[in-house]
């Protein structure tokens, strides 16, 4: 380390000496600026130089400080980690040692306890044999009648299971018919009404030509008609609109409609509108 900050000392020097020739240089070739515009710029170029000459030692030696505390820090952990591994071990052996007296200490018991359990054992195997041939028995007498039972379930479970199919397959069957009855019966009255609604605008178109007179001289082939009325067919406002007429065409339209009021009634109550659009065609 200290032939790299010998190189960086050297590397310095050589700089600055290559600065004041330059300057040298240039002072000798051009006239001296005044001497108050000179001074601080040579004075602040030189120390900006020194500074940046000198970042690289600094640069390497904060790295070197770097490395040390590192380093350190380092030995240190290992230190710690090595007090912590030995302490760690230490009472691993503590709780093996007391693992293997109590292991010893419940052999003991276990011992006692396995030959008072064997003479209990041997005293009551007899009578277990015996009680275990009448349960045997006992046993089988059950599962007969338990198997005679789930049979009989079985039974029932399968006549109630085809009699729900059944069941469910009429309802389903039934369902059908009675949508497609009842789709049939909805397009069946829409088209009713399509026709009895094309009748009712008809006839107020038919009493409205009846009650229409062209004035002399007009011109005109159509016009629409907007009505508004109210239950019973009485009119409560007219508009007349894009007629191909003149004014006076439009005129006796108007007058036509309004003499129609009452105007005439569907015959389905559900077909009345409170406001009726049409073209009127003489």
């Amino acid at each position: 380390m200290g032939a790299e900050r010998w190189r960086a000392v050297v590397g310095s020097v050589v700089v600055h000496l290559v600065l004041v020739a330059i300057l040298l240089f240039t002072m000798w070739e051009r006239p001296p600026p005044p001497a108050v515009a000179e001074n601080q710029p040579l004075i602040q170029a030189r120390a900006v130089d020194e500074a940046t000459a000198l970042e690289p030692v600094r640069r390497r030696e904060a790295e070197e400080q770097r490395k040390k505390e590192a380093l350190a820090a380092e030995k240190k952990r290992q230190a710690e980690e090595q007090q912590k591994k030995a302490a760690a071990e230490k009472k691993r052996q503590l709780e093996a040692q007391q693992k293997k007296a109590e292991a010893e200490k419940q052999r003991q018991l276990a011992e006692q306890k396995k030959k008072a359990e064997a003479e209990q054992q041997r005293q009551s195997e007899l009578k277990r044999k015996q009680e275990a041939v009448k349960a045997e028995e006992e046993t089988k007498r059950l599962a007969a009648e338990q198997r005679k039972r789930e049979a009989a379930e079985k039974l029932r479970a399968d006549e109630a299971r085809k009699r729900k199919e059944a069941e469910d397959s009429l309802k389903a069957a039934m369902a059908a018919e009675d949508a497609r009855l009842a789709d049939e019966a909805r397009q069946q009255r829409s088209q009713r009404l399509k026709h009895m609604e094309q009748q009712y605008i008809s006839d107020i178109r038919n009493k409205v030509t009846r009650n229409w007179l062209r004035p002399p001289g007009s011109t005109g082939t159509l016009c629409g008609v907007l009505i508004n009325q109210i239950p019973g067919g009485e009119i409560t406002g007219v508009r007349v609109t894009d007629c191909d007429g003149d004014i006076a065409f439009e005129r006796s339209v108007e007058a036509a409609v309004n003499k129609s009021s009452p105007l005439p009634l569907p015959s389905d109550p559900e077909l009345f509108q409170r406001e009726i659009e049409f073209v009127f065609r003489p």
